[in-house]
């Protein structure tokens, strides 16, 4: 009996994600998806997104998604995205493109990537972007300068922006708490909700009416009190996804802090 209730229930959450990532499939611009693969220097071939949507069965609109992984790649493949590419710290996929445009496509990438090493080290710190080495054999030291500046700057703000998000989530759960309370004192002022009811019988054996009364709980209380519980562990469960939210955050602000450190030494 337990082991049917489980693979009932394990049946049902299965169906009920695939119905959700079904309509998150079908809602999906994929003429834009496609764009935007191709704009990564991806194929889309083994792409989780549309591997899953394949799998619950989604109405996919593959004309337009083939049709925008077109005209990205198109786009992708240009001096100008490879040049925009270099300066942004990126990778470039030269296998994505056409032989016969890898020499160009090539030099405006070290181009690109020339300015990010020379001029745009604070502007690569400060977007939050992570330093992997690609100034190492070109202008590192002005470039590492510059971006840990920008670095620092950057976890200035995301510390405030942490503790600042932290200061509402505080606000909220304390009014969650005052909900709460306020839900638990609406079930006390039910009382008990019980009634006492009165039944009469007839025994036709001795001819006399039978006389029994009972206690039992006023239908509209029951549904009352019912509906508190499931505020109240609504608010509850708000408040300890609220909880878990600040632990990240205050994760969050220890990491950057051990890193502003660090960057401070040099």
């Amino acid at each position: 009996m337990k082991l049917t209730l489980v693979l009932s229930l394990s049946f049902l959450l299965l169906s009920c994600a695939s119905y959700f990532k079904r309509k998150t499939c079908e809602s999906t611009n994929w003429y834009d998806y496609g764009y935007k693969i191709a704009m990564q220097g991806k194929r889309l071939t083994g792409d989780s997104f549309v591997d899953e949507c394949k799998a619950v069965e989604a109405n996919m609109d593959y004309s337009s998604l083939d049709s925008g992984f077109k005209a990205g790649m198109a786009n992708y493949c240009t001096p100008e995205a490879a040049l925009k590419v270099g300066e942004d710290g990126e990778n470039y996929n030269f296998n994505f493109c056409d032989s016969n445009v890898m020499s160009k496509l090539k030099m405006q990438f070290q181009l690109g990537r020339d300015r990010l090493c020379t001029s745009k080290g604070y502007e690569f710190g400060a977007s939050g972007k992570n330093y992997a080495g690609q100034c190492v054999s070109n202008n590192e030291p002005d470039f590492l300068k510059a971006y840990k500046k920008g670095r620092y700057n950057f976890l200035q703000n995301e510390i405030r922006l942490a503790q600042e998000e932290e200061r509402q989530i505080n606000s909220q759960i304390w009014n969650l708490k005052n909900d709460i309370l306020n839900l638990k004192s609406q079930k006390i002022s039910l009382g008990s909700g019980r009634k006492l009811v009165e039944e009469r019988s007839y025994n036709q054996t001795t001819g006399e009416f039978r006389r029994e009364v009972r206690e039992e709980e006023d239908d509209s209380v029951s549904w009352e009190r019912d509906r508190l519980d499931n505020q109240i562990r609504s608010k509850t469960s708000e408040i300890n996804s609220k909880e878990r939210r600040k632990i990240e955050l205050q994760n969050k602000v220890r990491d950057y802090r051990r890193e502003m450190t660090k960057i401070e030494r040099y």
